[in-house]
């Protein structure tokens, strides 16, 4: 979306440009050459403008762009354990609350340039970068709704846990897919005279979200001094641990690459095969996680290059991708997980049914990736996709494996380690995988499909280095006096 910004004693103007994706990352903004004709400066809300289209507009959107990523990307990763270990101190439903406020203020920076240019450099969009990757990114809210999930799953139900996190990824997916569209749609209906209702729609949104989990959404953790439980955990994972004398150890806590210690509990130290099914069930998610995240962009490329598609074309494609996606998570998921319920003989750690379902979201999201390869038309292209979407299916499951593995009290650690995993995939994948179909567009363009489906190959067979049936000491330990009775929530808030 373009905003026009006539300023004085020059005939130039300023378009913003700033396109929501998932996890709230912008495009950025960029700043047209001066017209001599003032009547050509005018950009016409969802129609194709020239003056936009020129080298230096696109330089410095792409500039812009590879800064915002990064600065986002990079704070994603080192703040996403922070805010799990914070969520197992002080509650899922105050770290989401914080984390999406944060969110809050990156969308007011945004609407505060477009609305008063002359008050607000633009390189005040860089503190909305800052506060976007404060917040963790879309990452961390699957991260804690997650946690969540395994919070409200007694442990003699762990085997259902699948279902409810299958629930909530669709959620997500059916976000990404009417997301877009809606988006659009609110976009146009501004038309010139409107160009910021579609940000304007989104903070009310966003607003309303945080609104909804303060005041609705029960707390998951149950905590006996009604603030904290720093008896559960060891100091350095809260605020008030901080002191400006001990600046370096607080750092060294936080270290995010400390924290991926957490996916080798103390409590597995004795038990060799848990901890080895921690570390696998992690590779496997974030290997199937950056294969998703690499090809996003690439399968819009593609068929653009190869089957001429339009951005039409290219957005019905993603948005039955997406739709896919969502149908696998809420309806297949559930109903493998009814029909094989008989067999699962395991409620705490990995089970068969666990690993089954794993490997054959995995093996079907290897023949989608060959078959977008090998795919003749565009209408094989999308059958391809349909069938590789079915490896969203494994994302939810090994997180599910992986949260058998940890009690209440650090599984937000645990899912947290996992969420700086996804977004170091989320940061080098795309990197690499535009890198590589860059040299390769005039000779294989296709190639970078291949990739994929060797990383898909490489997840599934670690699948077969896990044990099914281990369980940790945690899992082993929680009794049903530790299972949390959602009626009783009200009474605890």
């Amino acid at each position: 979306m373009s905003v026009p910004e006539p300023v004085a004693g020059n005939n130039s103007s300023r378009s913003v440009a700033r396109h929501m994706g998932p996890g709230g990352l912008s495009t950025g903004m960029m700043e047209a050459p001066s017209r001599t004709n003032t009547s050509s400066m005018n950009i016409v809300i969802g129609e194709h403008n020239d003056q936009c289209s020129i080298a230096e507009v696109e330089t410095a959107t792409a500039i812009l762009s590879l800064w915002g990523n990064l600065i986002t990307g990079v704070l994603g990763a080192i703040m996403i354990p922070v805010w799990g270990r914070l969520s197992d101190r002080y509650g899922r439903v105050k770290a989401l609350a914080a984390a999406s406020t944060m969110t809050l203020v990156s969308q007011v920076i945004d609407i505060l340039i477009a609305v008063l240019p002359d008050v607000f450099h633009i390189n005040w969009i860089y503190l909305g970068f800052l506060f976007e990757g404060l917040s963790g990114t879309f990452i961390l809210i699957m991260a804690l709704g997650s946690a969540y999930a395994g919070d409200c799953t007694p442990i003699s139900q762990r085997s259902v846990i699948m279902g409810n996190l299958g629930l909530l990824h669709g959620s997500m997916y059916f976000g990404m897919a009417v997301g877009p569209v809606l988006g659009g749609l609110i976009g146009m209906s501004g038309g010139e005279s409107r160009p910021l209702v579609i940000f304007g729609t989104a903070l009310a949104m966003n607003t309303l979200g945080v609104v909804y989990i303060l005041l609705v959404v029960p707390e998951s953790l149950c905590f006996t001094d009604g603030k904290s439980s720093p008896s559960i955990l060891p100091q350095g994972y809260g605020f008030s641990d901080f002191r400006p004398g001990n600046m370096l150890e607080f750092l060294q806590r936080i270290n995010p690459i400390r924290g991926l210690r957490s996916l080798t509990l103390a409590e597995t130290s004795s038990n060799p095969p848990v901890r080895r099914n921690l570390i696998h069930f992690a590779a496997v998610n974030t290997l199937v996680f950056a294969t998703a995240m690499s090809g996003m962009n690439i399968m819009m490329l593609y068929p653009e290059y190869i089957f001429k598609w339009d951005n039409q074309a290219s957005g019905v494609f993603l948005s039955s991708i997406n739709i896919a996606r969502t149908t696998a998570l809420v309806l297949l998921l559930p109903l493998a997980t009814w029909a094989f319920k008989r067999f699962v003989t395991s409620a705490a750690g990995p089970d068969s049914l666990d690993l089954l379902l794993i490997r054959i979201s995995i093996f079907a999201g290897t023949i989608g990736y060959i078959g977008y390869a090998i795919a003749p038309t565009g209408a094989l292209f999308t059958l391809a996709g349909i069938i590789a979407s079915l490896d969203s299916i494994s994302l939810a499951v090994s997180e599910a494996a992986l949260s058998k593995f940890a009690g209440r009290e650090n599984i937000g650690e645990v899912l947290g380690a996992l969420g700086f995993l996804q977004a170091s995939a989320r940061i080098l994948g795309p990197t690499i995988a535009n890198l590589i179909y860059s040299q390769t567009i005039q000779r294989a363009p296709n190639l970078v499909f291949w990739g994929f489906s060797v990383i898909l190959v490489i997840a599934g067979f670690s699948t077969f280095a896990s044990n099914p049936g281990r369980r940790s000491n945690v899992s082993n330990e929680e009794t049903s006096e530790d299972e949390i009775d959602l009626e009783g929530y009200s009474s605890l808030r």
